[in-house]
């Protein structure tokens, strides 16, 4: 019984790892927005070395430590923004305390009404700017 609990942790430890991965994916690289004089320029960076996350502000050269939210994260941030939709569970999105940056794609965007007519699957928040479409920078 011992030797089966410890595989089944192992596995499920194993199944987190490679779904921070995946999930993180999305959400690693360089972020900008509209609002710059040039689109193409980086606003903010999301890298990932393990299973930490860091946000680089290229303005300000500051770094945040940020974490991958959870499915309860990502609801309570729903239910913050009166959004009533589901749209959550399909989101991908890190953040701390105020400071939320997520990963929408259009399927579930179109599901929330304030979401819907973004043309990008990028959204970041904070409790200064709202809720701001941004676009990953290629």
């Amino acid at each position: 019984m011992r030797n089966l609990n410890y595989k089944a942790l192992c596995i499920s430890s194993l199944f987190l790892s490679v779904s921070v991965v995946a999930c993180a994916n999305d959400l690693l690289g360089t972020f900008g927005h509209d609002a710059t004089e040039n689109a193409q320029t980086p606003v903010w960076m999301v890298t990932q070395n393990g299973r930490s996350f860091n946000l680089y502000r290229h303005g300000d050269h500051s770094n945040q430590a940020v974490k991958l939210l959870s499915e309860a994260d990502r609801k309570g941030f729903w239910e913050k923004m009166w959004w009533k939709s589901t749209s959550y569970t399909q989101a991908q999105c890190i953040g701390a305390g105020e400071l939320v940056l997520c990963y929408v794609p259009s399927k579930a965007r179109k599901m929330e009404r304030s979401l819907k007519t973004q043309k990008n699957d990028y959204f970041y928040y904070d409790p200064m700017s709202g809720v701001m479409e941004v676009h990953k920078i290629k």
